[in-house]
């Protein structure tokens, strides 16, 4: 079943979004340290269990030219013997400070990561996820 929201999900993404809370940077272009563009589709997975909650959520960033974003995150969530599939959406910009890019959600939530190469890694609170570039 595939559903907008869900409250198990919603608190699964707010909590992913949250650990990775940082202060905004001062602008800044869409180049990666590398001098290559981070303009593209970055796609990653996380996968965890805890308290008895099976979750794994496939994200993917596409990070556009005018440094704004949309964000697909399509996920299952298992407790119990019971599977909810999921899909939520989210837009808003980003900026590339040296080596570390900052999301501005839609909702006003920043969160940050690691630009090396073609992998952004985002980490915090226990957990972390891999960007690779398409």
């Amino acid at each position: 079943m595939v559903r907008k929201s869900n409250g198990v999900f919603i608190i699964l993404v707010c909590l992913f979004a949250l650990s990775f809370m940082a202060c905004p940077d001062s602008g800044g272009s869409n180049d990666s340290p590398s001098g290559n563009s981070v303009v593209g589709i970055w796609e990653g997975i996380i996968s965890e269990t805890e308290y008895g909650l099976t979750y794994v959520l496939n994200v993917s960033f596409n990070l556009k030219a005018n440094n704004t974003y949309t964000a697909v995150f399509t996920g299952t969530a298992t407790y119990m013997g019971i599977t909810d599939s999921y899909t939520e959406y989210d837009n808003g910009t980003y900026s590339v400070d040296g080596n570390t890019i900052t999301f501005v959600s839609q909702d006003y939530e920043e969160f940050s990561g690691i630009i090396s190469g073609k992998t952004i890694t985002m980490s915090g609170d226990g957990l972390a996820i891999v960007l690779h570039k398409k």
